[in-house]
């Protein structure tokens, strides 16, 4: 530590730090091997997105999972950024994207229109061989541009925005959309949302837990939804697990596209097709019991 954080340092042992240590490395030789074999031990959850004000189906966002050697399920906080940091996620970001994209052409057949969301992180989007690899997995799957919704999700400063919206305006000119995820957090500010160019910005459940008691909160939720409103974005809000909420957010906020615990969960394939697809006939679905 006193090596790494600058020289004429003095630092304790910690046992605790050391243990953390221990099991980072630990983790990146296990999701090493999980690439290696072909990206086994990964698997993609979806949870569902509707229109905010039919709150009929209209997509899904796809949810990377991993289960380490001893089949626990790890949490997405912990090993993503490893993924991120050994730049691992390239390969595994071509697996998720091929694996979403499938899926979503399965699921089109049955809920017409049906798009697909699959995060994007900033490695990936600086990886020029994923750049070429998008339109010819999309061809050869014979899935149509629109249906993909890519989300850049990084923690980190971005350096160069002309790049990324270069590379991201390639993208769109397919036909592929662009989101800005977890707006309000992180990377994602008013000067992102100036520098960025996107099709959809989604807002943080920091701004919607409370939302029904703190009018700053509401206030900067509708002033953000108009914003973007006025630039031609859509607004998707995350984390909505109320109806109280959900009403707010589609009458005094405005906004296009819901997505949280009130409509589901992330689930296994099988387990979303069952809750959200077998019975799909375009109706609103909020109020079932197995929600």
């Amino acid at each position: 530590l006193a090596k790494r954080d600058g020289k004429n340092r003095n630092c304790i042992f910690s046992r605790d730090q050391y243990n953390r240590w221990v099991r980072s490395i630990s983790m990146r030789d296990s999701l090493r091997e999980s690439v290696e074999r072909g990206c086994t031990d990964f698997s993609l959850f979806y949870q569902p997105q509707v229109e905010a004000h039919t709150r009929e189906l209209i997509g899904a966002e796809a949810l990377l999972r991993w289960r380490n050697p001893k089949g626990r399920m790890v949490a997405p906080m912990e090993f993503i950024p490893l993924l991120e940091e050994t730049k691992l996620i390239l390969p595994v970001g071509k697996w998720i994207f091929e694996t979403a994209a499938r899926q979503c052409l399965a699921w089109r057949k049955r809920v017409p229109g049906f798009r697909m969301s699959i995060n994007m992180s900033y490695e990936q989007v600086r990886d020029l061989s994923f750049r070429d690899f998008v339109p010819q997995c999309l061809g050869k799957l014979g899935l149509p541009a629109d249906a993909i919704t890519l989300e850049l999700t990084e923690s980190k400063i971005v350096a160069d925005w002309n790049f990324v919206n270069e590379q991201f305006d390639g993208y769109r000119g397919q036909g592929i959309r662009i989101a800005m995820d977890d707006f309000g957090t992180g990377y994602s500010s008013l000067a992102s949302l100036k520098n960025l160019s996107c099709d959809i910005v989604k807002i943080d459940r920091e701004f919607v837990k409370n939302i029904l008691d703190n009018d700053f909160d509401k206030q900067l939720v509708s002033a953000v939804v108009a914003l973007c409103h006025s630039i031609g974005i859509k607004a998707c809000i995350e984390g909505v697990e109320d109806v109280p909420v959900y009403e707010l957010l589609r009458d005094l906020c405005g906004a296009d596209s819901i997505q949280g615990y009130l409509f589901g969960r992330p689930e296994m394939p099988h387990i979303f097709e069952e809750k959200f697809l077998e019975h799909y006939q375009g109706e609103p679905y909020a109020e079932r019991e197995d929600r």
